[in-house]
């Protein structure tokens, strides 16, 4: 990968940046994208602990990126709370959305927006945008976003294009790794899940096809999103699922998950074993077990969360026994076992803990 300091983003170097998202995968991704160029990134699941965080914790920060649908409070709603402090007058609010339809973009700026991303952007979109409304710069240019290669593979992949996922994160190919356990590990039986909520619970199923399309795109399976994309707006828009089209979308979606197997082997094959750790990037490693320390006794949903991704790393590591082990024990809050086994895992890797 090329080295951050020969990219021109010495402006942007140190700011910090809130960014309110529900979605794991989604944070795991901007975050990283942000980080690569220096970027503090302070990350909540909701608008409402956007609002807490701001307005009652007086966090200062340089800009902030809302998603528009989450949980417990959207964005536009968080927007309008911020808006009405004037300590946020000249903090830009970028919109975080995976449509980008007029009357939704119209919306966000009603509300106090200053600009809007659509989700799935690539690194260069992204950083042109932080440019635009923190330096008020031209876009950068893709020349310098241009990186030697990671990985090869000379393996060409049904319904997944493998270069276009690796080159959004940067050459991460340990993120995007993970990014495709996880896609397997939540959406491996959703065809049932779809033929279970359907004419049940509309709302639902559109916020389980909603976030499949968000995470298709992230792994870069661009013809299962296209077909989410065709699912979610039925749903919303309250037709009957059509029988040719979710066969279309079983079929593809097996594709992808024979894919993500084919990917992650070839990507196994190519890199790690305990005596070669080095390799993938013990800062990231230690940066996780830093965090699954930190939240282990105030936030258990992030400790799980963070105990989630370290297990599909260790999984790729071939520490797999060691993963099951360590995330049961946090699955049935034995935290004190948890941490034993996080500690000789540490010491196998020659990591701090």
């Amino acid at each position: 990968m090329e080295n951050k300091k020969k990219l021109n983003f010495e402006d942007l170097k140190d700011k910090k940046i809130l960014l309110v998202e529900d979605s794991f995968i989604n944070r795991e991704i901007v975050s990283e994208i942000l980080k690569h160029i220096g970027i503090n990134v302070l990350s909540v699941d909701n608008g409402k602990e956007a609002v807490n965080i701001l307005l009652e914790k007086n966090i200062i920060v340089d800009a902030i990126l809302m998603d528009i649908e989450m949980p417990i409070m959207g964005g536009i709603e968080a927007t309008k709370i911020i808006r009405k402090d004037n300590r946020f007058d000249n903090v830009p609010i970028i919109a975080m959305s995976s449509h980008s339809i007029e009357d939704e973009i119209d919306a966000c700026l009603k509300a106090g927006m200053n600009d809007y991303l659509e989700k799935g952007s690539d690194s260069y979109q992204i950083y042109s945008m932080i440019n635009k409304v923190l330096c008020k710069k031209n876009p950068v240019s893709k020349e310098i976003l241009k990186k030697s290669p990671i990985f090869e593979t000379q393996k060409e992949f049904e319904s997944i294009s493998f270069e276009k996922g690796i080159e959004r994160l940067l050459g991460n190919k340990d993120l995007y790794l993970t990014l495709l356990l996880d896609f397997k590990n939540n959406y491996s039986e959703i065809d049932k899940q779809i033929k279970e909520l359907e004419n049940k619970d509309n709302k639902t199923l559109y916020r389980l096809l909603h976030n499949l399309k968000g995470s298709s795109g992230n792994i870069a399976a661009f013809k299962l999103y296209e077909i989410s994309s065709k699912l979610e707006a039925d749903v919303k828009n309250e037709k009957n699922i059509e029988t040719e089209l979710f066969a279309i979308f079983t079929k593809e979606l097996n594709n992808v998950m024979e894919d993500i197997h084919n990917i992650t082997s070839c990507i196994k094959d190519n890199r790690i074993n305990a005596d070669n750790v080095s390799a993938f990037n013990k800062i990231d490693i230690s940066r996780i077990i830093e965090d699954i320390k930190n939240f282990i006794d105030t936030d258990l949903v992030k400790a799980m969360e963070k105990s989630k991704e370290l297990k599909n790393i260790l999984k790729s590591l071939n520490f797999e026994k060691e993963a099951n082990e360590f995330y049961y024990l946090i699955k049935i809050f034995d935290v004190d076992k948890a941490l034993q086994v996080l500690n000789k895992i540490a010491k196998i890797m020659d990591i701090p803990f």
